[in-house]
């Protein structure tokens, strides 16, 4: 994935590294770090204090996981396994 795609203030999708744009129909869920979701987002959404803030927050090993459940099939899951869900740096459009 290369960029979170923003329109306004709001998350619509991800673009992948091949330039393949995914719209969500109604989130979009980051499972990267703090500093890698923010390098995803357009550098003017967030506040620059914001930013400023996030990236003194110091780096630590994980110590909280997040499990889902998605109930999709056909072109979601290939869009998902094409994103490089296991990858750090992975964004799923929902």
């Amino acid at each position: 994935m290369s960029q979170i795609l923003v329109e306004g203030r709001r998350a619509v999708g991800v673009q992948l590294r091949d330039g393949t744009r995914l719209h969500s129909r109604q989130a979009v869920a980051s499972a990267a770090s703090v500093w890698d979701t923010l390098a995803l987002l357009p550098p003017d959404l967030v506040p620059a204090r914001y930013r400023q803030q996030r990236q003194q927050t110091p780096a630590c090993d994980s110590f909280m996981h997040l499990h889902l459940g998605l109930d999709e099939t056909g072109a979601i899951a290939r869009d998902v396994a094409s994103a490089g869900a296991g990858n750090s740096r992975c964004a799923i459009a929902l």
